[in-house]
């Protein structure tokens, strides 16, 4: 389905599911590891707080070193999308200045995890939204299932695309960029100017 959907229009970066099965999200989670997108889910299995458990989603996610999915645990995760907040709230700001953490999200209810509950999903390279003090609660840490932060992979993704667009509008726009030593200084600059932007 997702294959159809970028056949059909690929012009959007971030997914997010309505159904929480971990078959369900395994299977996203491997579809987006091959996309230039990031895909964000949440859990409510009990599993995720419990440092033994091998089978829950968050721990397969880290397992399977997924740098493109970030997954939450949130008691009330089947019915209040935590992600999709914390993705609407996030991808607002351009890429390269934003972090993911320390975030308020609007109509999620924060959790009241046990240090222990909120180190085990740590450790399987989730995500929390906590309340910190009675009338503040924020997201926290801002992690992939792989263990890199959330916004470098969207800022590298950004950069990546940025450099190829710029490569190509200035090719669009002169009738020959030579294969010279201009040409390939018109190149450089090219580039240094992505990278300078970015």
């Amino acid at each position: 389905d997702l294959g159809a959907i970028a056949l059909e229009d690929n012009a959007w970066y971030c997914l997010h599911l309505t159904e929480r099965t971990s078959a369900r999200i395994l299977d996203a989670a491997e579809w987006t590891e091959t996309q230039e997108k990031i895909f964000g889910t949440a859990v409510q299995e009990s599993g995720a707080t419990d440092v033994g458990s091998i089978t829950d989603t968050g721990y397969l996610l880290k397992n399977k070193q997924y740098y493109r999915t970030f997954w939450s645990y949130q008691k009330n995760a089947n019915t209040e999308y935590p992600e999709v907040a914390w993705a609407s709230r996030v991808l607002t700001i351009a890429p390269g200045g934003e972090t993911w953490a320390l975030k308020r999200l609007g109509s999620v209810t924060p959790d009241k995890l046990t240090s222990t509950e909120t180190n085990t999903v740590y450790g399987k390279n989730g995500n929390t939204f906590e309340y910190y003090q009675p009338s503040l609660a924020l997201t926290r840490p801002g992690k992939v299932a792989a263990g890199e932060w959330i916004d470098i992979i969207r800022f590298r993704d950004y950069l990546k695309d940025l450099i190829q667009t710029n490569m190509v509008m200035l090719m669009i726009n002169r009738d020959k960029v030579p294969y010279t030593d201009p040409g390939l200084q018109m190149l450089g600059n090219n580039l240094k100017a992505s990278l300078r932007t970015g």
